[in-house]
């Protein structure tokens, strides 16, 4: 042996120096060889399955095995490696499988919920006196389903001015399937009904819920005016929006008397589309958009169907109301749309605009009907008091509205707003019991573009109904 006591300083300098290189020289190598066993069992795992990687490396190391001539050291060394690499590639393609499989069922769950969706809705229906099973109307419909997934007990229905029957809450025990009048304490049943329906494509791109989305134009589309089915959710829809709107009015401006409300039947309901209208409703859409980036607040009071825009649009506030008119008025404002300059020809008492009502009763005394010989210009000159009327039911874009509590007749366009972004988009007429002047909430805009006409319902009032309007036709209001 070597005395290390013997050695000079400088040879023993340089043997820890070799040592070192030495070291280091071995360390990359194997850093090297694992990194390239690594990659070429990542791609063998792409393409081969694990029984085939593990026979192909079997088969590597027996021929390593027999060239052992190499040396022992560099063959101990490189079986690491290729065990080694064979570990991670049993891993990777693990890995691969999973995530394949994953991706599989995620893809087979999604197609599943998507055509599912697309095929079935849950109808919410209750029974009627005549053991006809009817919708509730479209919030409704909203609101029960949203309660039912979430497992609640029951579910109280708030009054709706001028509800069918009554106008107080109900309360739907989805335990029981049925509703219960809070005021009478009558029970009736009620049913979820799943009903195949195909969803139209225009609807994906709006929220659940819904109602009456714009029909997409094309560049050579015309006016067109097409009567609903009965059987389309779209007529049951309206004829329950229409019917539930009706309510009392008094029998005279200062009457402390109320007359009962409307006994009306629907006849028909006709969808309209004109281009040249929508077109310009949506212009007016993106105006008041532009002008009320972070929306429009709540217009106070209201409780009118309202459209909803679609996904990641702002809400512009717009509500489905009702407009009232003489029969032979319908065909032109249906082709050249609802005129503000022409508000003051039947009552202009919050200024020259275009009128809305929630109520369809309201809007119903500035109807004329069908039997009208002299079609007359005038309002309340109709004494016919079963002819066929016609409801103008608008897409109306309230926007930012000024709430009114008093008459201005005088008055041209909307107020300017405090913020100096212009004037109003609207004015809303508040009733007496929130300080306002009239009994039933009034909607007027000044611009042509700010309505739209979507529905006219054609319909009749009962022999029997004593509503305000029917006692005037008739000469019997004192």
């Amino acid at each position: 042996m070597i005395d290390s006591s013997e050695m000079s300083p400088g040879v023993l300098n340089l043997m820890v120096l070799l040592l070192l290189v030495g070291f280091w020289i071995f360390s990359h190598s194997t850093r090297i060889l694992l990194e390239w066993g690594n990659y070429l069992f990542q791609i063998s795992a792409k393409i081969l399955s694990p029984h085939m990687i593990f026979g192909v490396w079997t088969s590597f190391f027996l021929i390593m095995g027999v060239r052992m001539t190499i040396g022992t050291l560099p063959a101990i060394l490189l079986c690491c490696v290729f065990f080694y690499s064979l570990r991670r590639g049993f891993q990777e393609s693990a890995k691969v499988l999973t995530f394949q499989n994953a991706r599989s069922q995620a893809n087979n769950s999604a197609s599943s919920t998507s055509q599912n969706q697309s095929k079935f809705v849950y109808v919410w229906e209750f029974l009627e006196r005549d053991n006809r099973w009817l919708p509730f109307v479209e919030d409704q419909q909203v609101q029960l389903e949203d309660a039912y997934c979430r497992k609640d007990s029951e579910l109280r229905l708030p009054p709706r001015d001028g509800q069918k029957g009554h106008r107080w809450g109900r309360v739907v025990s989805f335990a029981e399937m049925t509703q219960r009048n809070e005021e009478t304490g009558k029970v009736r049943n009620v049913r979820r009904r799943r009903e195949l329906k195909m969803i139209d494509d225009r609807l994906k791109q709006f929220p659940p819920g819904a109602m009456f989305p714009l029909n997409t134009l094309s560049r050579a589309a015309s006016l067109e005016r097409g009567e609903l089915l009965r059987s389309q959710p779209d007529f049951d829809t309206l004829v329950r929006i229409f019917q539930e709107s009706m309510t009392r009015h008094r029998k005279s401006l200062d009457s402390d008397e109320w007359c009962p409300k409307p006994m009306v039947e629907v006849i028909k309901i006709e969808e309209v589309v004109n281009p040249l209208k929508q077109r310009l409703y949506e212009v007016a859409q993106d105006e008041v958009g532009s002008r009320n980036p972070s929306g429009c607040g709540r217009v106070p009071g209201i409780s009118a169907p309202k459209y909803h825009p679609p996904m990641g649009h702002v809400d512009k506030n717009e509500y489905f109301l009702f407009h009232g008119t003489n029969y032979d008025n319908v065909c032109q404002i249906i082709e050249h749309g609802l005129d503000p300059q022409r508000g003051g020809s039947a009552s202009a008492r919050f200024g020259y605009g275009t009128y809305f009502a929630e109520n369809a009763s309201k809007s119903d005394f500035y109807t004329t009907c069908d039997q009208c010989a002299a079609r007359p210009s005038g309002v309340g000159k109709c004494h016919h008091p079963t002819g066929m009327r016609c409801m103008i039911v608008a897409q109306v874009l309230l926007g930012k509205t000024c709430a009114v509590t008093e008459a201005d007749r005088n008055r041209m366009r909307a107020r300017d707003r405090k913020d100096g972004r212009g004037p109003y988009d609207s004015h809303t007429a508040l009733k007496r019991a929130d300080g306002g002047c009239v009994d039933h909430m009034e909607y007027i805009i000044f611009k042509e573009q700010r309505a739209l006409v979507r529905f006219l319902i054609f319909y009749k009032h009962k022999e029997k109904c004593q509503c305000k309007d029917c006692l005037f036709r008739r000469g019997d209001m004192t």
